[in-house]
């Protein structure tokens, strides 16, 4: 996690002797200082948006101004493609759900955005949270729009329908195969009709959908490729992102 570590290393003189969370080039070869503990996300004050030209980022589908919200951070999943938790861990540390509705308000009165990205690896891994964050917003009834990811299995109708009467409008899907086979190799512990349902109740809930997969795992064959294509195609979904399979250091497909 960079908050800390960098404010340290700025307040050091770039001096990275001592400074928990870095490694750097010594004379001899890598210096690897000790870990720095995970923070408590509700140590972290507002981001500094007033240094961002904010109407540079706009929201695809919509053309509003957006701007992130921290979540979460943290999975216990272990998915080998994914390196997140080589940096967040893979205890999840949840937000406060008021101070997260507390920002949202605090950029729709300070910058008049009212469009926002929820930014975690998931945002339904604690359903208790999702829903307390969802009765938050329509506390102090506000006019927001936001979007959010989840795991296919994380989400039933109850839940997608208190996320889009608090504004949710469309939900990012790690859908990643259309191959079980794929979907166990990779240990995502998630099913084809884990992912089917997903979309199905979201549709009736309301809330659109994007489809996430990944394309390129060692040993997926061509005819996999071409299965989750086709499988994505024949879901009732908006838009579809397909990723190259890439081994980020810190993840097991890296190793």
């Amino acid at each position: 996690e960079p908050e800390l570590t960098l404010r340290d290393i700025v307040k050091a003189g770039l001096k990275p002797f001592g400074i928990e969370g870095i490694s750097y080039r010594g004379e001899n070869g890598f210096i690897h200082n000790p870990d720095r503990p995970p923070l408590d996300m509700d140590d972290l004050p507002y981001p500094a948006w007033h240094l961002i030209d904010r109407h540079r980022y706009i929201m695809p589908f919509t053309n509003h101004p957006f701007l992130l919200i921290a979540t979460a951070r943290g999975c216990p999943y272990s998915c080998t493609f994914c390196a997140d938790t080589a940096f967040y861990g893979k205890k999840p540390r949840l937000r406060s759900p008021e101070l997260i509705a507390l920002e949202m308000k605090w950029v729709g009165e300070r910058f008049g955005i009212k469009d926002f990205l929820f930014w975690s690896e998931s945002f339904t891994l604690n359903r208790d949270f999702a829903i307390s964050v969802a009765l938050e917003i329509k506390k102090k009834d506000l006019k927001v729009r936001w979007v959010c990811n989840s795991r296919v299995d994380h989400v039933d109708e109850d839940l997608l329908i208190a996320l889009h009467e608090a504004g949710c409008w469309m939900i990012g899907y790690g859908v990643e195969s259309g191959s079980q086979r794929i979907l166990d190799l990779i240990e995502k512990r998630a099913t084809i009709e884990d992912t089917r349902r997903a979309v199905e109740i979201s549709r009736k809930a309301g809330i659109g959908i994007v489809a996430h997969c990944v394309l390129g795992f060692p040993g997926e064959t061509e005819e996999e490729i071409l299965a989750t294509i086709t499988f994505v195609k024949s879901l009732d979904i908006d838009f579809a992102q397909f990723y190259c399979a890439v081994p980020f250091p810190g993840s097991a497909l890296y190793k």
